[in-house]
C-alpha cells in the first residue's frame, strides 16, 4: 500500500511538472509569433538620399525604377492593390531663400496651373510639430482615367518639400486611410 501511495504520489508530481513546463513553453512561442505579425504588417522606408523615413503598410513597395514618376524625386512608392502612388521631392532650406509660406504658395500655384483646377480648400495637418497644408482634388488624366490627388506643401528642421499621393478615384476611400498613415509616420532623418 504505502508504495502504491508513492509511486502514485511521484506520478502525480510529474504530471504536474509536465504541465506548468508545458504552459510556459505555450507562453514563450505567443511572444514570437506576435512580434513577427506586426513586422510583417508594416515596412518602414528610407528616401533614396538617406534624409527621412516613413512606416507604410506591407501593401507599399518602392518603384523598380528610381526617379520614375519624377526626376527630383526623393522617394517613389506604389501599391499594387489600391492602385496608389506617393511621391516625395524636396529641397533643403539653405538652397532656398524664401519662408515656408512662399515655397507653399509656389506649390500650389504650380498644381493649378498643371492640372488646371480651382482650389476650393487649404486643409492643415500637424506632422511632428510642424503644420503642413494640402489640397485634394479629382482629376482626370489624358486616358480618361479618373485620379483622386492630394498634394502636400511640407516642412521640417532643414527641409521644404512636397509630397504627392494619387490614386484611381474608385479606391479614393480605402486609400486616404493609407495616405493620412502614411504622412503621419513620416519624419526627417537628423
Amino acid at each position: 500500500m504505502k508504495k502504491i501511495n508513492i509511486i502514485l504520489l511521484i506520478v502525480i508530481l510529474a504530471l504536474v511538472v509536465g504541465l506548468i513546463l508545458l504552459l510556459k513553453n505555450s507562453k514563450i512561442e505567443e511572444k514570437p509569433t506576435k512580434t513577427k505579425k506586426e513586422e510583417i504588417n508594416y515596412i518602414d522606408y528610407t528616401s533614396y538620399d538617406k534624409n527621412f523615413s516613413i512606416r507604410t503598410s506591407k501593401d507599399w513597395k518602392l518603384v523598380d525604377n528610381r526617379k520614375l514618376l519624377n526626376k527630383d524625386a526623393n522617394l517613389e512608392l506604389y501599391n499594387e492593390k489600391l492602385n496608389a502612388y506617393f511621391l516625395l521631392v524636396v529641397n533643403n532650406k539653405i538652397d532656398y531663400k524664401k519662408n515656408f509660406n512662399n515655397y507653399k504658395a509656389e506649390v500650389f500655384k504650380q498644381k493649378i496651373e498643371q492640372y488646371n483646377i480651382k482650389i476650393k480648400e487649404f486643409k492643415k495637418v500637424n506632422v511632428n510639430n510642424y503644420n503642413w497644408e494640402y489640397i485634394e482634388f479629382n482629376y482626370t488624366n489624358e486616358n480618361a482615367i479618373n485620379t483622386y490627388i492630394r498634394s502636400y506643401a511640407i516642412e521640417t528642421k532643414n527641409y521644404y518639400g512636397q509630397i504627392l499621393v494619387w490614386t484611381i478615384a474608385s479606391n479614393q476611400n480605402e486609400a486616404t486611410n493609407e495616405f493620412d498613415n502614411i504622412i503621419s509616420k513620416f519624419k526627417e532623418i537628423e
